[in-house]
């Protein structure tokens, strides 16, 4: 069982050499697939694994330091020298210079720490980029609310997406058609090929829009007036290790990705030393985004954000979540601003395409809305990675 899962990692990591090559020999191996026994039963997941093991690597080296600093890894353990992350430098999978695995194999069955990461962690991922893509949604909110926004996030984990409009944003226009696939043309010279808000900002979120149609980003940052995060095992910034093992759930290979998270956790403990923090309760998301939702400010208007979390909930469970919100909604309006994979989301009634084609494994973004204690018709605003590294818009 745990070898076919990581079996079908290994087809969902093909286009990274390093973690494919190390997939494919742990779904052979009985003693590294073990590893996975030692997690919760709800967290069985082959990232876990991985992420134990790029975080013992993380562990003595300067994980946040600034773009382009080349780390100096665990005691100089040789297999930093194919992790991208620590060494700064494409990976040598590739280029038939040698082979990652056993290396990997001898720090996942020998190092003690690998193994209580893994009895004692889950996978926890706080992805900045979808940020991208939910700009432009509460756009849309705000123009037609012309209300400060209450922002409330479930599944917040560090909270690093409540800080969005502490972010800066390009979107590019994609153009297919090359050899190496598609690829983003960020001249924007014309005006028409690139559009950004807030430049400059220590922590870039990029995303390329495809087939033609432009986000509509807002002229300016939508206003947030209110914010805080629900989650079931917050991380907390100012844990040194918690921190890091953000980090280390990042897939190493993804080097630009990875260096945003970096920012934004340095851009997020900055703030909270100078007081600035967005609050993230512990607890279940069902029960409390009620509660959340009516603590907000009267002058704002709720918007709850789920960014791939309901998922885990399954359909009845997704059923339970819209039924708090229209509880709540007999109160206050609200709207819900949601990216999530519609086939593993049946109970939230996603709808289809605008154009009705289907097209399997993107992340729909879609906008729910409760106005005067009734609940209206899901939209559907756009397909997306689920990273929010390309969206199709459809409004």
């Amino acid at each position: 069982m745990v070898k076919a899962s990581i079996a079908r990692f290994a087809g969902a990591v093909a286009r990274l050499p390093l973690y494919r090559r190390i997939a494919e020999a742990a779904s052979l191996d009985d003693e590294v697939a073990s590893l996975l026994l030692l997690a919760d039963t709800d967290d069985r997941n082959p990232t876990l694994l991985f992420a134990a093991v790029h975080d013992y690597l993380l562990a003595e080296s300067d994980w946040a330091a600034s773009p382009g600093t080349s780390l100096t890894a665990h005691g100089q353990d040789p297999l930093a020298d194919w992790y991208p992350s620590l060494r700064g430098q494409p990976t040598q999978v590739s280029d038939g210079s040698g082979d990652p695995w056993p290396h990997f194999r001898r720090v996942a069955l020998d190092e003690p720490k690998v193994a209580e990461t893994m009895a004692t962690r889950g996978t926890q991922t706080n992805e900045v980029g979808r940020c991208a893509t939910t700009v432009p949604a509460l756009g849309f909110v705000q123009r037609d609310v012309n209300r400060p926004i209450g922002l409330v996030e479930v599944g917040a984990s560090a909270g690093l997406n409540l800080r969005l409009d502490s972010y800066g944003y390009r979107w590019t226009r994609e153009v297919r058609g090359s050899e190496s696939g598609p690829s983003a043309n960020a001249s924007g010279r014309d005006g028409h090929d690139s559009v950004e808000l807030l430049p400059g900002r220590p922590v870039m979120v990029e995303s390329r829009w495809r087939a033609g149609r432009r986000p509509a980003v807002p002229t300016e940052m939508v206003a947030i007036g209110a914010r805080m995060g629900i989650d079931r095992d917050p991380v907390d910034l100012s844990d040194t290790s918690a921190a890091r093992w953000l980090i280390a759930c990042q897939w190493p290979e993804q080097v630009e990705r990875l260096e945003r998270c970096r920012a934004a956790v340095r851009e997020a403990r900055s703030a909270a030393a100078a007081g600035e923090t967005a609050p993230v309760r512990r607890g279940d998301l069902v029960d409390l985004v009620g509660p959340a939702v009516v603590a907000l400010p009267d002058d704002s208007h709720p918007v709850v954000l789920a960014t791939w979390v309901l998922t885990y909930l399954g359909p009845e469970g997704q059923r339970r979540f819209l039924a708090a919100l229209d509880g709540v909604a007999a109160s206050r309006d609200l709207t819900l601003v949601l990216q999530e994979e519609p086939s593993a989301a049946p109970g939230l009634d996603l709808p289809p395409r605008p154009d009705v084609r289907s097209v399997p494994g993107p992340t729909a973004l879609c906008r729910i809305d409760w106005r005067d204690g009734r609940r209206g018709d899901a939209v559907r605003l756009a397909d997306q990675h689920p990273h929010g590294t390309w969206a199709e818009w459809f409004a």
